[in-house]
């Protein structure tokens, strides 16, 4: 097992109440220490009670963190029958980089993260409903104005849609239009870190073309 730095103080463990998932990186091995172990996964899943490794998984039975932020977790094998078996696990978050040491495995991973979703589906929904609600500016038409403006937006934390703004014009006429039709979309399924909803930003292209 690893020898772990000197412990300040107790704490209270305060993870989401959700299961997080972590989607694993890299991982790094310490042979001396590997016996029989052996939790061949892609993903980590944490919760305020446990951890899960493939198919073996470990209860939190305390909690320690130490002067540099990294927390000792005290778990019990709960998947091995019979005698029960203490570990200690390493765990270290510095903003969207999660370290795990385990065991004699150093797992590198980041919080699963799910894109932000239109109603009805992804762009292509978005793109139908955008096409549907675009009108061509008739001034634009009359001077034969047409190009690619590139628009760019933020899906905010609750599924709004904030921040318009053009990236690439063509006219100002063609970038009203655009903004006004984004401003109005409807609410979206917000992103996911883990299981915190996150906001983040887009570039969308709108091609306005005469025929």
């Amino acid at each position: 097992m690893f020898v772990f730095m000197s412990l300040i103080c107790k704490a209270q463990l305060q993870p989401p109440v959700q299961t997080d998932t972590l989607v694993i990186e890299s991982v790094e091995y310490n042979f001396a220490d590997i016996r029989e172990e052996n939790w061949p996964c892609t993903v980590i899943y944490k919760s305020t009670a446990s951890f899960t490794f493939g198919d073996r998984s470990f209860k939190i039975v305390d909690v320690y963190e130490n002067l540099i932020g990294e927390i000792r977790f005290s778990l019990t094998d709960v998947s091995s029958e019979g005698q029960s078996y203490k570990y200690d696990l390493l765990y270290y978050e510095k903003g969207d980089d999660i370290s795990i040491k385990f065991s004699g495995y150093e797992f590198r991973c980041r919080p699963n993260f799910v894109e932000a979703s239109f109603p009805g589906g992804g762009w292509t929904a978005f793109s139908k409903w955008f096409n549907s609600q675009l009108n061509y500016p008739q001034k634009a038409k009359d001077a034969g104005i047409q190009g690619k403006v590139l628009t760019r937006f933020t899906v905010d934390e609750e599924g709004y849609v904030r921040n318009v703004e053009i990236v690439e014009s063509v006219d100002p006429l063609l970038d009203k239009e655009a903004i006004r039709v984004i401003s109005s979309s409807p609410r979206w399924t917000p992103a996911m870190r883990g299981n915190t909803p996150v906001a983040v930003s887009y570039d969308f292209p709108v091609i306005f073309y005469l025929l």
